[in-house]
């Protein structure tokens, strides 16, 4: 009786592991379920760390998402895809030496005081775009303390990967301002500081270009140096829990953001002092031009109107025209932009 007992418990046994055995028939491989159909998110970010650890990000990812949808507020899934997108574009074995490396480069760009090199370093890796979106995204609700798991916002490997991360993304979503995925010569603001990189305040010039698109490089500063300010708090952050030495990889690489942050802020300070003078100037030309018979269309028309100023923008001209042009009465302010303007090229 106990050999036959014996038996059938064996034969159970056998029979539930064929059924969750991979190489049994009866195995229905979680990847190719239909997900919206598990309730569980244990079950989901296991089997989103399973595929994570074998290398298959995409399908860790479906996995996250799906608890996600069921509680938004999961730090498993919200690191896990966070962590999908990182090793999708460096090798998580590659890692540590990811931020080392990057600490050196950003080190050497810095040392030269030239933003503009760091600008570069960052915006041509578009294969960051997204991935630096989602990390940033999802690390920051863990850190700030919107996840489940409250203890994580003292976390400083988290701390410490969402500051380098956001700070690339603060490049992307203030620079790209045609709003493509993509940053180029199309983007005002990444022309701005491309061309304002060398301008001192003893020789400021705005270029006609940026004058009358003020509000947009102001809208994208404003972005840049707040999503900025995340990554410095979180550098602070770790370094002072870790009583960090000034060779650490978070100490050089703070230092790097601030002196980033130093000229950027310089070169805004500069153009918001004389945008104002500039938008005057400009508008004053507006008018007069409106009121002389040239149409608002062509009169606000700033790449017309750059083309037929025989200055290359307005701060050479002469500061007594400026006065002139600013302040006396039409006719007179008239006359000595018509030295300035050629009309027909204007017009035509």
């Amino acid at each position: 009786m106990r050999r036959v007992r014996l038996g059938l418990i064996i034969l159970i046994i056998i029979g539930l592991y064929g059924c969750f055995n991979v190489f049994s028939p009866l195995f229905v491989d979680p990847a190719t379920q239909d997900l919206s159909t598990i309730g569980s998110v244990n079950f989901l970010n296991d089997m989103g760390d399973y595929y994570a650890d074998i290398g298959d990000y995409e399908t860790a990812k479906k996995f996250y998402q799906r608890a996600l949808e069921i509680d938004p507020s999961s730090s498993r899934a919200l690191i896990g895809i966070a962590n999908c997108e990182m090793f999708s574009i460096i090798p998580r074995t590659n890692i540590v030496s990811f931020y080392e490396r990057t600490s050196k480069d950003i080190s050497s760009i810095m040392s030269n005081s030239n933003y503009s090199d760091l600008v570069e370093y960052y915006v041509t890796n578009e294969t960051y775009y997204q991935s630096a979106n989602t990390i940033s995204s999802n690390l920051y609700i863990v850190i700030t303390g919107k996840s489940d798991n409250k203890l994580l916002t003292n976390d400083d490997n988290l701390h410490f990967s969402f500051s380098i991360f956001n700070k690339i993304n603060s490049f992307f979503v203030s620079l790209d301002t045609d709003d493509n995925g993509k940053i180029n010569s199309n983007d005002l603001l990444y022309n701005f500081l491309k061309k304002m990189t060398n301008s001192l305040e003893s020789n400021f010039i705005i270029p006609n270009e940026f004058i009358i698109m003020g509000h947009v490089i102001k809208s994208g500063m404003n972005t840049f140096f707040f999503e900025g300010q995340k990554s410095i708090r979180s550098l602070s952050f770790v370094t002072n829990k870790l009583n960090s030495k000034d060779s650490s990889i978070e100490v050089q690489i703070l230092k790097a953001f601030k002196d980033l942050d130093t000229q950027i802020t310089n070169v805004y300070t500069n153009f918001t002092r004389y945008h104002n003078f500039y938008v005057n100037m400009y508008n004053r030309i507006v008018e007069l031009l409106t009121n002389n018979g040239i149409p608002i269309e062509i009169a606000t028309n700033i790449t017309k109107l750059t083309n037929s100023l025989n200055v290359t923008n307005y701060a050479t001209f002469d500061n007594e025209d400026i006065t002139n042009i600013l302040t006396t009465n039409n006719s007179s302010a008239w006359d000595i932009l018509t030295n300035y303007l050629d009309l027909n090229k204007l017009t035509n």
